[in-house]
């Protein structure tokens, strides 16, 4: 099983990457724009984490600005930020060492950048609820 999803958040282009078999999973998100590529690594759990939360912030349940989640020797943080380009969520992915990969998902306009990452998460982590013609 698995996946490929890839859509656009401005002038970002992501893609969400799903590796399962048995016992494993894991979850690649990639960030690509003009000038960059970044990514960042996550278990199942971490995946939930991160879908619960998003969901939290775009309908706005949530107020918190920072949130944390371990997973094994990896620490993840995603944090609402914002700077003069307008906000935007920062996932960051710590291991112990001292090793870190972040990716930033832009707002976007009425928070749709927010939405559609999170929609594509969902459909990603739960494949069942939608149709395979999506």
């Amino acid at each position: 099983m698995g996946g490929v999803r890839s859509f656009l958040i401005e002038s970002k282009f992501i893609q969400l990457v799903v590796e399962e078999g048995g016992c494993y999973f894991l979850l690649r998100i990639v960030e690509r724009s003009k000038y960059f590529l970044r990514s960042v690594f996550m278990g199942k759990n971490a995946s939930q984490w991160l879908m619960n939360h998003i969901e939290h912030i775009v309908v706005g349940a949530s107020s918190k600005q920072f949130f944390t989640f371990r997973e094994g020797d990896i620490a993840f943080t995603l944090q609402r930020s914002s700077n003069s380009f307008g906000q935007f969520l920062l996932l960051t992915e710590l291991k112990v060492g001292g090793s870190r990969r972040s990716v930033i998902i832009p707002e976007g306009k009425g928070k749709n950048g927010w939405r559609v990452f999170g929609l594509e998460l969902r459909k990603m982590l739960n494949p069942s609820q939608y149709s395979k013609f999506d």
